[in-house]
């Protein structure tokens, strides 16, 4: 069995953010993300791929529209009775259109903007494709890169025993020790 990895680039969005203990990230600012996805898995014997490019691309485009001209902040600053955002000791805005807010499940730092893009993307990309495509793919990769040569990986490698509805609760990243 080979498997063969896919590559679409050249997909970014712009976004503001703020990391609320970080001495330099602390304050609201922005930048243009990068985003790349890798998808591998086995080759069709019929179409000779393992997925459209063009679906990938549309999904990956679909995801990064979703933050796109938005506020990336942890949902626990989010107040949605009040639709205002408060950042203890550091930002309150009031009366904002939480439509412009991406509520993150932790600190918007890169890792977490990954790890939760790509979430989303497998969530798009499982309800899209059929369960022969699903079969093929073994895994699929998002880096997203926060400026110049500085980025995150997220991978999630697939098995018959994993679906996207029990497998990817929109949860915080587990850390790392």
């Amino acid at each position: 069995m080979d498997i063969v990895q896919l590559t679409v680039a050249g997909i970014d969005f712009d976004a503001a953010h703020i990391v609320s203990w970080h001495p330099k990230c602390k304050r609201l600012h922005g930048h243009t993300y990068n985003v790349e996805v890798k998808v591998e898995g086995e080759v069709d014997s019929l179409t000779s791929m393992v997925i459209d490019f063009g679906i990938v691309k549309d999904i990956a485009s679909q995801t990064a529209d979703m933050f796109d001209h938005r506020l990336l902040i942890d949902a626990q600053y989010v107040l949605e009775e009040s639709k205002s955002i408060k950042v203890p000791r550091l930002l309150t805005i009031y009366d904002t259109d939480l439509e412009a807010v991406v509520p993150l499940p932790g600190e918007a730092t890169v890792e977490v903007i990954t790890h939760y893009f790509l979430q989303v993307f497998l969530r798009k990309l499982f309800s899209r494709v059929t369960s022969a495509t699903y079969a093929r793919i073994k895994a699929v990769t998002v880096t997203i890169s926060e400026g110049n040569a500085k980025s995150a990986s997220r991978r999630f490698e697939t098995s018959p025993q994993k679906t996207v509805q029990t497998e990817l609760p929109l949860e915080k990243p587990k850390a790392v020790r």
